[in-house]
């Protein structure tokens, strides 16, 4: 997926800091991109770089989507 498809399923909503997933939604309720890709990992990478190993990726809103 490319930056301008993530893009595009995220809904920015205003003064909070929370992105709300339009896309795929998998079985636990947590936003997916691909099988195994979690959006907030894809997200991550796309604007911070690499996930170190042992790194957690947490959501600050803890809003699945």
């Amino acid at each position: 997926m490319d930056k301008n498809l993530f893009e595009a399923c995220v809904a920015r909503i205003p003064f909070s800091g929370c992105w709300i997933w339009l896309g795929s939604v998998g079985t636990q309720g947590y936003p997916y991109i691909r099988a195994h890709d979690k959006a907030h990992r894809f997200s991550y990478e796309l604007y911070k770089g690499v996930i170190s190993d042992g790194l957690y990726i947490l959501h600050t809103c803890d809003v699945k989507c």
